[in-house]
């Protein structure tokens, strides 16, 4: 996928975002910021850049465009035997780091001097720290010695301590460009327009799902299964709304998210559709269905604040979704609440 299990990285092995490029080889060539947090949405790739930049603070021979891959400090780090690196992780059956880890993997090891060179640095998932570790980690934070680094990543930076945020370098990193998935999708060798336009279309720039999508056929098959489920919807009887129409999501149920996704691009290509009927193609979401939603806007004579409504109602049930509210209260609701938004019990 995103090579993530290579280690040792330099700046090429990261696509676009040349600034933050700029940024990081700056920052190696200072060595002036030792508290570094790399923030970016889950699958953003976050953690190649923070690899990267640890691997350019390691490296014995660092070049222009980050570690040279070649030395020993950079053999060491790939093979997952760099003596001056820790990396720390949530224990095998928890989603958290302990206290007791911060302790055991920094309290312990700070004050040993570095073996190869003058940088021991710290690589940590800090999604896992709660307060008591972060708290642990602070400590050592106030007086760290000249040669210790701290690099983590989280995806929300709000979840850190502000004390812990008042001492940091903070990196944004932000979704992909179209322009970089497409030189992604190429890396990866996805060549299959169909692939590719849903890959680039329904990832929001996310690196690890655009792959997801791209590898994934079953997806191309469940947003079209999605497709035909809303044509029999914009038909069915009032009556069978609860009954034939809830009976696709209950059993997809596994999909609901990725489906309201589709469900969503739908509706939104048919607001794009109404407001300018002769846009152009690229503009749309699902541009192979150009043909099929032009006839539902036709067909249904929807008005922009039909479609508007409805994508509000998929709005809150993807909210809602993640707040563990009842799967089929939540889908009954989303149907009786789209019927009403587009008109059809008229």
């Amino acid at each position: 996928m995103l090579n993530i299990l290579k280690k040792c990285k330099n700046y090429n092995n990261l696509i676009g975002r040349n600034e933050i490029k700029s940024e990081l080889i700056k920052l190696a060539q200072t060595m002036d910021d030792r508290f570094i947090v790399f923030v970016g949405s889950q699958g953003t790739d976050k953690e190649a850049w923070a690899d990267a930049l640890a691997s350019n603070l390691l490296c014995e021979n660092p070049r222009e465009d980050g570690a040279c891959l070649e030395c020993r400090a950079c053999k060491y780090l790939e093979n997952g035997t760099h003596p001056d690196y820790l990396e720390i992780n949530p224990e095998k059956e928890s989603k958290n780091i302990a206290i007791q880890t911060i302790r055991d993997r920094v309290h312990a090891e700070i004050n040993i001097l570095p073996q190869l060179n003058n940088v021991k640095l710290w690589r940590i998932d800090a999604n896992a720290l709660q307060e008591g570790a972060q708290n642990a980690l602070l400590k050592v934070l106030e007086e760290p010695p000249s040669y210790a680094y701290f690099i983590l990543t989280i995806d929300d930076r709000t979840k850190l301590l502000p004390t812990l945020r008042s001492r940091a370098r903070e990196i944004k990193i932000p979704a992909m460009s179209r322009v970089d998935l497409n030189t992604l999708l190429d890396q990866h060798d996805v060549s299959d327009p169909n692939q590719r336009s849903l890959a680039i279309n329904f990832s929001s720039g996310l690196p690890e799902l655009a792959l997801q999508l791209a590898e994934d056929e079953g997806l191309q098959e469940e947003r079209k299964n999605v497709f035909k489920w809303f044509v029999e919807f914009l038909r069915a009887r009032e009556v069978d709304v609860l009954t034939t129409s809830y009976d696709f999501w209950d059993k997809s149920k596994s999909s609901m998210d990725t489906n309201i996704l589709f469900l969503q691009s739908f509706l939104r290509d048919m607001v794009l559709l109404h407001a300018k009927p002769e846009i152009e193609k690229d503009n749309l979401l699902n541009q192979d269905m150009l043909n099929y939603l032009q006839r539902l806007n036709q067909e249904y004579k929807f008005s922009v604040e039909n479609l508007s409504n409805a994508l509000r109602t998929l709005n809150e049930v993807s909210k809602r979704s993640k707040a563990n509210v009842n799967f089929e209260i939540s889908i009954c609701g989303m149907l009786l609440k789209m019927r009403n938004a587009l008109n059809l019990n008229k």
